[in-house]
């Protein structure tokens, strides 16, 4: 039935998206919800999904949790979401259009914001703020960052090409990014827009804006509960940082 459902709506969603929509999607929903567990991400009232793409992960959180709401910035993707979520009978999440730079909701809202593979396409220092803002005091961050290690392998031996999408001009355009974001402070849009996000980096941003009880690792290895679970990336690639994982408090 999932695949089925994805196919169906999949026509919605235009370039790239159609066919990584199709691979996020063919994962088994319980490697995804035993990643939640792994976390602590079960019976929380409020949680945001910041940048929900697919609503793959956001279907995953609706099962273990009292109410979801995502935002994510490709209406696009918000319509294939509603309408995927609908089929499958999901009365507990809500979803809209928006940029988790500038978060329209208000302050201390949510009891916990899970934001996957998204926030190194944003200016992250914003969205790190915006985060802390809307979280409630005690309330519980979980997101994931690339370093320099993803883009020199994308560089290198490229990952997941298509018609429409180059990983190698991804790379080189990232690089040419966060030259300049670390440097001037801003943010380039563009078609491949993304920053590097080094670890030692962000740990000191997230403790500026007073984020607490910051827990790091490689993506898919912070496990609080002995979930048997499975990370989808490598913590390292041509000797240097991959991808990681943060859980921290406000």
């Amino acid at each position: 039935m999932k695949n089925t459902v994805i196919d169906k709506h999949a026509n919605v969603l235009t370039g790239n998206d159609k066919d990584f929509c199709k691979r996020v999607w063919n994962t088994d929903i319980q490697i995804y919800m035993d990643r939640l567990d792994a976390i602590g991400f079960r019976n929380i009232n409020n949680i945001l999904d910041a940048g929900s793409g697919f609503g793959q992960w956001l279907y995953a959180l609706s099962k273990l949790n009292i109410s979801v709401t995502g935002v994510e910035y490709n209406q696009e993707r918000v319509e294939f979401t509603k309408k995927v979520l609908s089929d499958f009978g999901v009365k507990n999440t809500n979803i809209s259009q928006g940029s988790i730079e500038e978060l329209g909701y208000e302050d201390n809202s949510f009891d916990a914001i899970f934001s996957f593979g998204v926030i190194f396409c944003t200016d992250y220092r914003k969205s790190l703020s915006e985060f802390y803002r809307v979280l409630k005091p005690g309330g519980k961050l979980y997101f994931n960052t690339n370093g320099l290690g993803w883009y020199l392998h994308n560089l290198i031996n490229t990952h997941n090409d298509a018609s429409n999408f180059s990983s190698r001009e991804m790379a080189k355009t990232t690089i040419d990014n966060s030259l300049h974001y670390y440097t001037t402070g801003e943010f380039k849009r563009s078609e491949y827009a993304q920053v590097i996000t080094p670890r030692q980096i962000v740990i000191k941003d997230l403790e500026n804006l007073g984020f607490k009880n910051v827990l790091t690792a490689p993506e898919g290895t912070i496990n609080l509960t002995n979930q048997n679970i499975k990370s989808f990336f490598k913590g390292e690639y041509e000797g240097y940082e991959g991808i990681t994982e943060y859980l921290c408090t406000k």
